[in-house]
């Protein structure tokens, strides 16, 4: 049930951008992105596998926990410091700098 739920939430995202025209690997190759998409995917089928069975588990709070520590060091550490560089250099906070791309 969570493989399927997580599957129709990245299905309608790509959806949505294929049916609204927008290239959704504009900044990149659609190769790392697609793989960077695929790599989120599946975390948050571990993070909900994971949640779904902490119902079943003496340690509750510990469990969830560790999913949201899990989501906030992928999200925060892995893909925004070095996946999303990867993909362009965009996102590297010191090229943004250096070309006065600023956010806002």
């Amino acid at each position: 049930m969570l493989l399927t739920e997580s599957t129709f939430y990245f299905a309608i995202y790509t959806v949505t951008f294929v049916f609204s025209g927008i290239n959704p690997f504009i900044d990149g190759s659609a190769m790392i992105g697609s793989l960077i998409l695929l790599l989120r995917f599946l975390l948050i089928a571990i993070l909900a596998i994971m949640i779904a069975a902490a119902y079943q588990h003496r340690h509750v709070g510990a469990i969830l926990t560790l999913a949201l520590l899990g989501n906030f060091a992928y999200h925060y550490l892995l893909e925004m410091k070095v996946l999303l560089i990867m993909y362009s250099p965009i996102y590297d906070p010191v090229y943004r700098a250096i070309h006065h791309l600023y956010e806002g």
